[in-house]
């Protein structure tokens, strides 16, 4: 390929010069004596080169086409010999043509081929290159490329040498030949077409992106390429796929695929893939993970770099290094051993330090001098293969602080213990695949891998896990060495690692005068913040010991600071004086500290900067347990990391009352040191709270424990960062009186009765006496925490009307209160600096009140005495805020009891404005109050209030004068009577059942109903007043009385219902009961409904639903009581659960009157299967006839109540118009309707009666019945009542997300009444698709045994739920409705999902219900359980376990059969729903009733017994249900039929289940195995079914009790397990008797096939005979259809004159031929089932003989009947059995329902039956009880006679059928006067 162009596009020069290199005489003749060229010769030489380019071109194209003749127009040139071995000898250098050397002349070239190519210009190298070769004597450049060839003579152009043809005759034939095949290889000109170079193309060392490429010449070839496949640079080389690179477009293949190259070399595009298939399939598995096949092809390269082998070779080290008191952020060095200067200087650097690293210590506290002594860290802790050194702890110079290294030793350690516990579960698994048991791997590797890779991979783990332990026990030792230090470090704090630092004082001469730094603020002013610098210094120069000039020096000072603003109320503009934050002002300058805040006052007193509100605050409590005595709790200071961030959060937190359950107390034991035991008393005499109280604990971890309380706090600006929780200023104010904290609101503001308060006030003597008040769990209705809000400011206390809420922590001072003081105190009384109160006189004037209150004072000392004692109980309880009585409105401490809201949220701004407030400083300062002057609730504001908690708040009504003694007296009366008064509720003393201890009793407080209570007094229907009735209705004024009051004692009813219900809340909160409380006892044990008829304080006992356990039983009999209650409360869940698994025929029905709010309950269906079926088909003309003839008598049959009261009030108003007024008001319809009353009138019809019956009726009106209330029509997504359109299915409430279903009124534009039915049965709403149709549950029965009321869906109301995805257990939530009949029935699933529904609400484990099958129901999954599988458990079992376990609801809907019904094969100990049935019962379809039936005795039977234990041992030896799988066939059957399989735990239930599935007629009795057995309980099929495998008396409950033997026999035992298991999964064939004998599979199928034997050989008989009669058919078929008439004929005979002949009812002789050939055929095969019915019999009779000796082969002589009553017809007849007559009556009695024993047997002509062998099989037989035999018409005969006799009684009186007739009877004659006539009678069989 030449570089200059492509191939075949050379130059003109040198293409001239190759041709003169062929031709050399040529060239020496062109060249004159000159050495000139003249240009004819040129232009030949360009023409000649031409030919020779076409000639090359068209012998490549050639090269492998087969030759062909050459065509007869070809011409050739006159050569010399010479000229031809210079063009041989020129040709063999070039590549040889198919056409030879032959060539055409120009007139023969074809017109048009001549391009810009062949007319190039003559390059005039060509004329010198020439004249140079030949000056310089040397050879043409072709000539010398050719070597030793021997040089031709040069002839010149001019004389040419032709070629004479030789003669036909003088050519050789090899001559000839070569001719003829060279003119056959030349082709005609017009036939050579170019070459085309045609592939597919692809980037070298790719094959994905293929374009196709087609060119003439590689040039454009290559060039192609590089535009299509986007080459960056140009394409260059061509590779073949297997490598072979191309040079010449010969070599390229057409259509073949070759991969583009820009120069370098070929790479194989399936290398990646090749290397990838060989990785797999050479890669081997180890526990360090996949190891890929070496390459062998290529060495080895070193991973290491220079650098790294260089430090390696100078002795580099890596050394692991922290911070000095860090142990968690590693950092790495590389160092050398013989530099250690460097290696603090490296050290300095990768941790940051400000200051050079100075001293490296060890984990021991060492200092590390040397490099060399740093340890190596363990083998198993390296990370990498180079080693790593360390760690060592870098210090700036401080002293060593042991905490880091315990953080790094404690990681470490963690770590250690999880890498062993993974090894030890690992090295487990080895060791079951060594040993084979392959059940026990999970891990699927150890499976892959042989016996020596097991054992060696063992041998690593154990080695492994040495090394681990050695690290951890080493770590552990350190870690124990240096707790000292630690403990020492955490008490010291941060002066720890400085203590080897010498202190001086700030007066030292070293540290010299320091400069003051002060932050200023202006009076009364919080921001504005301004920073001074003092220097004391220069200031001091001059003063000596004068410290006021220091001070004035100050002041100057602050004086250039300070700028005095316009609106200030300062006296001057020079800074007098200097406060702190306390308001203490400041005289000594050298008091002051650097950054201290300081207030500066231009002569006015000090204004405090902050507003302060209440605030939440928090501490931590511990929980110590006091040497085994006793439990307290003390409360520590909460730090900043004890609470991480994001866990604030209200969710993170749960309220509790009383001190936690779950936690883990400290334990203080005698053991301890003394100094920590003295450190623990002392904390609980100073800092010990009350258990009793309320606190938080965190959810996820309990031993975080918080206690609240109530502070004043300086108000800080919504979402600051310095208030902490977030929103612990907040509060919220409810309209049920609540008050509570925006960061945690389950909390509330109560009054805390137990806690009594008797304190002072700031001023030392102004006594506070009354309830304290503090934060507890919230409770909807507790009085305690429902507060009262007066309209004067004030906030009285719900349970305690006449105390006030007040801030007793405060002092009283002219100015604003200082209120830092009594936020730092909480709770500590300190006196106050500069106030003194005189005692002689009164300057607020007479007040009783605070008379009262100054008597109190007066012996305040003995009472400050009594609440010190009681406070020392707890001293760490404190309380800020108390109610107490109110204060007169002038006494000073009157503001520590008015408080205020400051609402600022920025969604609420301006909700100030809605407080009518009459003092204009509330507006100023933007305070609200959430109720009116009329003491209402202010509706104008937003609810719940919320905001800031102000104390001390300004008066709402602005005070002008000071009030008189008798005017206060009088405010305070009037005040207090015009607060609420209300019903103090109920406080009861509670227990739990069954508790003795006295001193675990709560004090209960019931819901204060006043507010109801007083509603319901005021109206008896719904707060609306009784209208006045007419005397013309039909209720009397009694009634209507009578009426209301029973309304009314219905809603007291519910009140006191509700009242008690919420008391059961509270005890179940105070109690922490483990279950909601359902049942309240007394003393004596009487349960009570309500609260009325229990006193205050009165004892009381609740239980969650169990019965009354008396406390003065002894404790056996409370143990039994228990037991026998936990059994009875199992066994009243399994009855409620068989009352609710199956409901049937429920259908929604509306309850009450068709009206627009009657609510949708669910009720049985109102008409029989029959009459819906009647609805379902249609109504009948009869029906029609019918139902107009009932009401053609009643015009208001048809019409409801309401409509027939319209009717009649449209009667009595029409009585009272006017004619004229009638006329007037007709309306249109009935105007229209007299007019054409001539065209519909009946007479103008000509048949009267024909019109009558095809007159359109009129629709009518539907009577509200039963039926019309369950019928609805579904249209437009409506769900509407079939007989009032109107009225659609809607929301009662629609705006809650759940709400009841009722009837509404049809409104098109309300979403909530629209509904859509998918094909699973859920009825949605269109509002919301997540919610849907839904039964509501019934609730559960109580727990009693005694009153257990079976459970019913009937009445249950219609509400809307959320739809839940799971498969079963949403059967209340699916319906069908029928269009045809209108009804929705409820409960469309199968019974399954019905079951699984009933399970859940009964509280039964659904793996009693479906066994272990796996099922897609509701789930919960139980976290803390030690199981190898996922403990998943069902929704009756996870409320049970919700008290003892941390359950997680299932997302996902996911089929799994219940952990609990698993937990005894899983050897896991759970206790699910069934408290001590667990495992023990079915309840499957089929043997629930079985089950309960069986439990139900058993409780009675254990009742009889008295001693605890026995019971308890009873119900434990219960076994566990063990379930069983039949292939169940009919009796008779054989194994014709496929068999039906079942699972079954007793055999009722599986003879349930035959009866079920078989379609039995009547009851399956019995089960037989295949060679008879009898089978009569569940354990005797499975040792039947044993025996058959040969394992014949092995037990399978039998448990063995040596565990020696187990551990000996294990292997034996588990084979034979599994045995038993497999032989157990394998259903038994048995076969089904409803009573009789049984039949052997063996001969029924012999019999079978005996029968289609016989048949088969009557097949050929029958068909012939059914020919024949086939053609008779159609010979009479033709007779019959001539009608042809017969002939007379006339005889001799006087008797028959005339004889009929023919005819077409006379047969031809056909027919009677085939009538005889028929004939012939039918005894045929009569003989032939004679013959096989002795054949079967004389088989019967060969059988084997069967000994009969045996009793299973003695049955008894059982025959079947058709029995009938005696004066029945005897088509009423049914099947009896028996062995003899006594059997037959008895058996005919109860099938036929006699109501007297059948007696005397007859047949069927009357005949009276004596004898058992009379009786004949499937007899008709006629049963009577004594009479004689009546006949079919017997019974009707005494119908009549009793027609007659109520006849004559009835028209004749009673008297007529006293009739009484006496007759003698003849002594030889025997007849009976009133008896059947002899002849009548049938004759006995003696009678001749």
């Amino acid at each position: 390929m030449a570089p200059t162009g492509t191939q075949g596009e050379t130059r003109i020069s040198d293409s001239i010069g190759a041709h003169q290199a062929h031709h050399p005489d040529r060239t020496k003749y062109n060249r004159s004596s000159s050495d000139a060229i003249s240009y004819e010769d040129l232009l030949v030489a360009q023409y000649l080169e031409g030919l020779k380019k076409a000639e090359a071109a068209g012998s490549r194209r050639r090269l492998n086409r087969p030759s062909k003749p050459a065509s007869p127009y070809m011409q050739k040139f006159a050569r010399s010999d010479q000229a031809a071995v210079t063009t041989t000898s020129a040709m063999q250098a070039l590549p040889r043509t198919r056409g030879g050397g032959s060539s055409r002349p120009y007139s023969a070239a074809p017109a048009g081929r001549s391009s810009a190519r062949e007319r190039k210009r003559i390059d005039v190298k060509f004329v010198m290159d020439g004249g140079e070769e030949a000056e310089e004597g040397e050879e043409p450049r072709d000539l010398r490329r050719e070597g030793g060839r021997t040089k031709s003579k040069l002839r010149p152009m001019s004389a040419p040498v032709y070629k004479t043809k030789r003669p036909w005759s003088g050519k050789s034939a090899s001559s000839t030949a070569t001719v003829s095949q060279r003119s056959r290889r030349n082709k005609a000109l017009y036939r050579l077409q170019p070459q085309v170079i045609r592939a597919t193309v692809y980037k070298n060392g790719t094959q994905t992106d293929a374009v196709r490429v087609t060119a003439h010449s590689m040039k454009t070839f290559l060039e192609a390429c590089t535009i299509k496949l986007s080459l960056q640079f140009a394409a260059r080389r061509i590779f073949l796929p297997d490598g072979t690179e191309v040079k010449y477009p010969e070599e390229i293949p057409k259509d073949s695929e070759v991969f583009i190259s820009c120069g370098e070399p070929y790479r194989d595009p399936t290398s990646n893939v090749k290397d990838d298939a060989h990785k797999k399939l050479y890669a081997n598995w180890t526990m360090n993970g996949v190891v890929l096949p070496a390459e062998t092809k290529k060495k080895p390269k070193s991973t290491l770099s220079k650098r790294m082998r260089k430090m390696l070779e100078s002795k580099m080290r890596r050394v692991m290094i922290f911070r000095n008191g860090d142990g968690t952020e590693m950092f790495e060095t590389t160092a050398s051993a013989e530099n250690f200067g460097r290696f603090l200087d490296d050290c300095t650097s990768r941790l940051g330090l400000t200051v050079p690293a100075r001293i490296i210590y060890s984990w021991t506290g060492s200092e590390v001098t040397d490099l060399n002594d740093v340890p190596l860290l363990d083998r198993c802790l390296q990370t990498s293969t180079t080693p790593l050194y360390g760690p060592v702890w870098i210090s700036k110079g401080e002293r060593f602080s042991p905490k880091g290294v315990k953080a790094f030793l404690e990681t470490t350690i963690r770590h250690c213990k999880q890498k062993l516990q993974a090894a030890n579960s690992y090295k487990k698994q080895l060791q079951y695949g060594l040993a084979g048991e392959t059940q026990q791997v999970n891990v699927i590797e150890i499976l892959s891998k042989t016996e020596q890779e097991l054992e060696k991979e063992l041998q690593e783990t154990e080695e492994g896990i040495d090394e681990f332990t050695e690290a951890k026990r080493k770590l552990q030792d350190i870690l124990d060495e240096i707790s000292e230090s630690v403990v020492e470090e955490e008490g010291a704090g941060s002066t720890y690692t400085m203590k080897h630092i010498k202190e001086f004082d700030s007066s030292h001469r070293l540290v010299g005068q320091q400069g003051i730094r002060l932050k200023v603020y202006e009076n009364g002013q919080g921001d504005g913040e301004e920073t001074v610098f003092f220097n004391l210094k220069e200031a001091s120069k001059g003063v000596g010991n004068d410290h006021n000039l220091l001070l004035q020096r100050l002041l100057d000072v602050l004086t250039r600071w300070a700028r005095v603003e316009k609106n200030t109320t300062a006296l001057s503009t020079v800074v007098t004086k200097i406060f702190d934050r306390e308001g203490k002002e400041i005289t000594d300058v050298y008091s002051l500290k650097t950054d201290q805040e300081v207030w500066i006052s231009f002569g006015e007193p000090f204004r405090d900067p902050n507003v302060y509100c209440l605030q939440l605050t928090f501490d931590k409590v511990q929980g110590l347990d006091l040497y085994g005595e006793r439990n307290v709790a003390v409360r520590e200071p909460l730090n900043s990391d004890d609470i991480p961030k994001g866990e604030e959060r209200p969710s993170h937190w749960e309220a509790t009352i009383s001190f936690p359950l779950i936690y883990d107390y400290e334990e203080v034991t005698y053991d301890l040191p003394k100094e920590v035991q003295d450190q623990k008393r002392l904390a609980v005499e100073k800092r010990e709270l009350d258990i009793t109280g309320h606190f938080l604990q965190h959810k996820d971890d309990p031993s975080k424990v918080l206690y609240c309380e109530l502070a004043l706090q300086p108000k800080k600006k919504q979402g600051s960062r310095d208030v902490w929780p977030p929103r612990s200023q907040t509060w919220v104010i409810n309209k049920r009186g609540q008050i509570y904290c925006r960061s945690m609101p389950q909390l509330a503001l109560a009054v805390i009765e137990k806690w009594r308060v008797d304190k002072q006030f700031a001023d030392g003597e102004t006594p506070a006496q009354g309830l304290a008040v503090g934060l507890e769990k919230r409770q909807q209705g507790n009085p305690y925490q429902q507060w009262v809000f007066s309209e004067d400011g004030f906030i009285y206390a719900t349970a305690e009307p006449d105390l006030v809420l007040t801030y007793i922590e405060a002092k009283a001072q002219d100015d604003d209160v200082v209120a830092m003081e009594m936020m730092m105190a909480f709770g500590q009384q300190q006196p106050p600096d500069q106030q003194a109160h005189s005692s002689s006189s009164d300057p607020y004037g007479e007040d009783p009140d605070f008379e009262s209150n100054g008597e109190e004072n007066a012996d305040g000392g003995e009472k400050k005495d009594e609440s010190k004692t009681e406070k020392d109980a707890y001293p760490g309880q404190v309380y800020a805020m108390a109610v107490i009585p109110r204060l007169p409105a002038r006494h000073p401490w009157a503001k520590a009891q008015r408080w205020a809201m400051k609402q600022e949220r920025l969604d609420n701004l301006g909700q100030w404005k809605h407080t009518k407030a009459q003092n204009p400083l509330w507006n100023k300062l933007a305070y609200s109050w959430p109720v009116n002057s009329r003491g209402e609730w202010n509706e104008d504001c937003d609810w719940p209030m919320e905001g800031y908690f102000i104390p001390y708040a300004p008066p709402i009504k602005k005070m002008t004068r000071k009030p008189s003694a008798s005017e206060a007296e009088a405010t305070y009366g009037s005040e207090q009577k015009e607060s609420p008064v209300r019903t103090v509720p109920l406080r009861l003393r509670v227990l739990k059942n069954g508790e003795r201890d006295t001193h675990r009793q709560a004090f209960v407080v019931g819901p204060d109903l006043t507010n109801m209570m007083r509603d319901l007094n005021r109206t008896a229907l719904n707060g609306k007043r009784p209208h006045r009735r007419s005397q013309s209705r039909e209720k009397s004024l009694e009634q209507l009385e009578q009426e209301m009051a029973q309304k009314k004692q219905a809603k007291k009813d519910e009140l006191k219902a509700l009242e008690f219900q919420l008391f059961l809340d509270r005890c179940t909160a105070l109690l922490n009961l483990p279950f909601a409380a359902r049942r309240l006892f007394d003393q004596d044990g009487r349960e009570h409904d309500t609260l009325d008829h229990l006193q205050r304080d009165q004892l009381a006992f609740v239980s969650c639903g169990e019965a009354w356990n008396d406390p003065n039983l002894s404790g056996q009999e409370q143990q039994r009581r228990t037991i026998l209650a936990t059994l009875a409360a199992d066994v009243n869940a399994m009855k409620q659960y068989c009352a609710l698994r199956n409901p049937m025929n429920m259908v929604i029905e509306v309850e009450g009157p068709l009206a627009a709010g009657s609510p949708l309950v669910v009720n049985p269906i109102a008409v029989s299967p029959e009459e819906r079926q009647h609805i379902l088909r249609g109504p009948t003309p009869e029906a029609e006839l019918e139902e107009e003839g009932e009401t053609d008598g009643n015009m208001y049959a048809n019409l409801s109540s309401h409509e027939r009261a319209h009717i009649a009030s449209d009667q009595r108003a029409e009585g009272l118009k006017w004619p004229w007024e009638r006329v007037l008001n007709v309306s249109l319809d009935q105007v229209m309707e007299v007019n054409q009353g001539s065209t519909s009138d009946e007479a103008a019809f000509s048949n009267a009666d024909l019109y009558r019956k095809f007159k359109p009726k009129q629709p009518k009106s539907p009577r509200s019945t039963r039926l019309s209330h369950q019928r609805f029509v579904f249209a437009d997504g409506f769900l509407a009542v079939q007989t009032a359109p109107y009225l659609v299915v809607g929301l009662e409430q629609p705006e809650l997300e759940l709400s009841r279903v009722v009837l509404c009124k049809k409104s098109t534009e309300d979403a909530s009444q629209r509904w859509e039915a998918d094909t699973q049965g859920f009825v949605r709403s269109k509002l919301n698709p997540d919610l849907v149709l839904g039964a509501q549950m019934p609730s559960t029965a109580s727990d009693d045994d005694a009153a257990a009321p079976s459970s019913s869906f009937c009445g249950q109301p219609v509400t809307l739920q959320h739809q839940r995805t799971v498969r079963y257990g949403t059967a209340n939530q699916k319906w069908s409705f029928e269009k045809e009949t209108g009804f929705v029935d409820a409960f469309a699933a199968d019974i399954k999902d019905k079951e699984i529904t009933a399970a859940n609400k009964a509280s039964v484990c659904t793996f009693a219900v479906c066994g272990e099958t796996p099922l897609q129901q509701t789930g919960f999954a139980v976290t803390g359980v030690k199981s190898a599988d996922p403990v998943i458990v069902c929704a009756a079992c996870a409320r049970s376990m919700r008290a003892n376990h941390r359950l997680r609801k299932l997302e996902d809907a996911t089929e799994f059969v219940c952990a609990v019904g698993l937990a005894p094969k899983r050897n896991v100990k759970m206790m699910g729903c069934f408290q001590c049935l667990n495992g023990k019962v079915d309840l499957s379809t089929f043997e629930a009733s079985n089950t309960v039936t069986q439990y139900d005795k058993e409780l009675k039977r254990l009742r009889q017994m008295s001693s605890a234990r026995i019971i308890a041992r009873e119900i434990s030896a219960y076994q566990t249900v063990q379930m069983v799988k039949i292939l169940a066939h009919r009796n008779g059957d054989g194994r014709s039929t496929e068999g039906v399989v079942m699972n079954g735990s007793t055999v009722r239930g599986l003879l349930d289940q035959c009866t079920y599935n078989l379609q039995l007629s009547t009851a399956a009795r019995r089960l037989y195995t295949q060679d008879g057995t009898l089978i009569l309980t569940v354990s005797d099929l499975i040792q039947w079914n044993l025996a058959c495998y040969g394992m014949a008396g092995m037990d399978i409950n039998e448990q063995a009790e040596d565990e020696k033997d187990k551990t000996a026999d294990k292997r034996q035992d588990s084979s034979s397990e599994l045995k038993v298991s497999s032989v157990l999964r394998i259903p038994v064939e048995v076969w089904v008797s409803c009573g009789e004998q049984f039949v052997r599979p063996e001969h029924v199928d012999y019999k079978r096939k005996l029968l289609l034997q016989q048949r088969e050989e009557r097949a050929g008989v029958v068909l012939e005979l059914e020919k024949e009669k086939h053609v008779l058919r159609q010979m009479q078929g033709r007779r019959t259809n001539g009608m042809e008439g017969p002939q007379y004929i006339s005889t001799l005979s006087p008797d028959a004159p005339v004889m009929v002949e023919g005819g077409w009812t006379q047969p031809s002789m056909g027919e009677v031929k085939r009538s005889l050939v028929v004939h012939q055929l039918e005894n045929h095969l009569q003989e032939v089932k004679g013959q096989q019915k002795q054949q079967a019999g004389n088989h019967v009779a060969t059988r084997p003989v069967i000994d009969g000796s045996k009793k299973l082969y003695s049955q008894p002589n059982l025959k079947r009947v058709k029995v009938y009553k005696n004066g029945e017809p005897p088509d009423k007849h049914t099947f009896a059995w028996g062995s003899s007559m006594s059997e037959i009556l008895q058996d005919g009695t109860a099938r036929l329902d006699m109501r007297k024993a059948a007696a005397q047997i007859y047949t069927a002509d009357g005949q009276r039956v004596t004898d058992f062998g009379e009786i004949k099989r499937d007899q008709l037989l006629c049963l009577s009880h004594g009479d004689h035999f009546k006949g079919s018409k017997g019974s009707r005969n005494q119908v009549e006679v009793k027609a007659n006799w109520s006849r004559a009684r009835k028209k004749d009186g009673p008297q007529a059928t006293d009739i009484m007739v006496t007759s003698n009877k003849h002594p030889a004659v025997r007849v009976d006067p009133f008896g059947p006539p002899s002849l009548a009678l049938t004759a006995s069989p003696t009678e001749d």
